[in-house]
């Protein structure tokens, strides 16, 4: 079973009409003005205002109308009066070239050439010997030199007296290398 071909329409910007000729946004352009303009009515009619003043408070609804129905070249006049302003504002001749981005300026410090060298030729031989004393040295010297770095006593440095609690106490803490087989 094949897709049949589906016709996209070419002109989507058309407003769709609701009345006749008039769209969506012309109505509520005219509810809102035409709103404006009959409480601006009553506010001078309870006031006892002049004809002219009554005939003046219909203006509002007048430039919603003139707002919602008139275009020029199929421009809408709310959108003349946007381009209007955006020209008043803006320059009328425009220049279009590459932006010079953001600059960053590192500063180092200068460092002789000797000291660099020096230190470049050093460093591998005292890892080299580091590495190679730590390679030579067996499990158990390691790690005595390391509880007495963390400053817990060994058994060579704990006196007679002590040597004795420690054998009559047993340790309380109990590691296994290996999991316990079933």
């Amino acid at each position: 079973m094949t897709i049949e071909a589906v016709k996209i329409p070419a002109n989507i910007q058309v407003e769709e009409k609701i009345i006749g000729p008039i769209g969506l946004r012309q109505i509520f352009i005219l509810i809102g003005c035409g709103g404006l303009s009959y409480f601006f009515w009553t506010m001078v009619k309870d006031a006892n205002g002049g004809s002219f003043l009554q005939i003046a408070a219909w203006s509002p609804l007048v430039v919603g109308a003139a707002f919602a129905f008139i275009k020029i070249n199929d421009v809408s006049l709310l959108r003349l009066l946007l381009l209007g302003i955006e020209t008043f504002y803006k320059p009328t001749k425009r220049t279009f070239g590459p932006r010079q981005g953001i600059t960053i300026n590192i500063r180092t410090r200068p460092v002789d050439e000797k000291k660099k060298t020096e230190a470049k030729a050093e460093a591998p031989k005292e890892h080299l010997e580091k590495l190679s004393t730590v390679l030579d040295t067996s499990l158990e010297a390691l790690e005595k030199q390391e509880a007495e770095e963390i400053g817990e006593p060994s058994v060579d440095n704990i006196h007679a007296s002590e040597k004795e609690n420690l054998e009559e106490k047993p340790n309380t803490i109990v590691r296994d290398i290996h999991p316990p087989t079933t």
